[in-house]
């Protein structure tokens, strides 16, 4: 039997080799963990689904392919815990897409190793089978928190704390089974975009605005095209106050339109609901309907004349100025 332990990292592989002995091959994980976990930006992708990587990352998981294409039986010891679990996950995929066809799949067992630890034989022996509840309650994990933190602008300590732990009871379910990974996402997409859009949070004696997120006073701040309410603490702490235009919208019809910041301090306005609903607009949505077509909102409109109100369908040319 052809024998291979792969560790995560290069740091324990001599003592590795030296505990395990010469029947058992020790190897490195070529490249990087993030060259094989997708980013938890992707929040709809098959996060066990190893082809979409780029160019360069397919490249490291060749080599992946190439070292473990003969053997017979493969241990995956990456550290304990979801991380590992999931890196496992994605591997055990990758190692069995490059068998040939007939050839025999490869036996995959999983080591869960502590930090500092290094592999030996009765670690080998309590392998176990990779755990994909754990490997999926990971990443549904990393998602959730990545759109809490996307939303987190707009909720106040407690509102925020509230949807952690949801977050946390939602990855349990996945772990356990008792729910779909893309349900929870679509759920919580949809949780997130019914909270209210929240003022500005007050704390102490004073009552003076306070961030959310690390307690430092919220102060006015003058950004490239326009002034804004951000956290004192920048750049530790990159926190911007929401504001609410007061539009539902106009493409799920459930969260509002509020101010966000882009790249290189872009003001725009974009869905509560994101990434549920991508809706964006680089004009400052303003509660219609339209007059003319019956549109359900209107933008400003910034021209070297001023202001004007029109709205955003190109076939309908209503407009007017601000208050009229």
């Amino acid at each position: 039997m052809s024998a291979i332990l792969i560790l995560e990292t290069r740091k324990r592989l001599k003592p590795s080799q030296k505990a395990v002995g010469s029947e058992i091959s020790v190897l490195a994980l070529p490249g990087e963990a993030g060259d094989y976990l997708p980013p938890a930006t992707e929040f709809y992708s098959d996060y066990f689904e190893p082809d979409r990587r780029p160019a360069a990352v397919n490249s490291v998981q060749s080599q992946l392919r190439a070292l473990t294409r003969e053997a017979s039986l493969v241990y995956l010891a990456f550290p304990a815990g979801g991380a590992g679990e999931a890196l496992a996950a994605v591997v055990q995929k990758l190692i069995r897409s490059g068998r040939p066809r007939n050839n025999r799949p490869a036996q995959i067992l999983r080591v869960a190793l502590e930090a500092g630890a290094i592999a030996t034989p009765a670690l080998l022996a309590a392998a176990a089978l990779v755990d994909l509840g754990l490997a999926r309650a990971h990443q549904t994990g990393r998602v959730l928190e990545a759109m809490l933190q996307e939303r987190s602008r707009s909720l106040d300590a407690t509102a925020f704390s509230h949807y952690r732990r949801l977050a946390m009871e939602a990855s349990a379910r996945v772990a356990a089974g008792r729910a779909d990974a893309r349900s929870v996402i679509r759920d919580f997409s949809d949780q997130l975009g019914d909270a209210v859009v929240t003022p500005l949070s007050t704390a102490g004696a004073a009552g003076a605005a306070v961030c959310p997120r690390c307690g430092k006073p919220l102060v006015a701040r003058q950004g490239t095209q326009s002034s804004f309410t951000g956290c004192a603490g920048y750049p530790s702490c990159s926190f911007v106050l929401e504001a609410a235009t007061g539009v539902h919208c106009p493409q799920c019809l459930r969260g509002q339109l509020v101010e966000r910041r882009g790249e290189q301090d872009r003001l725009f306005y974009g869905c509560t609901r994101f990434p549920g609903c991508r809706f964006t607009s680089t004009r400052k949505p303003v509660t219609g309907p339209c007059p003319a077509c019956g549109n359900a909102y209107l933008v400003e409109r910034t021209l070297k004349s001023g202001a004007r109100i029109e709205c955003p369908r190109k076939d309908c040319g209503f407009r007017r100025l601000p208050g009229s």
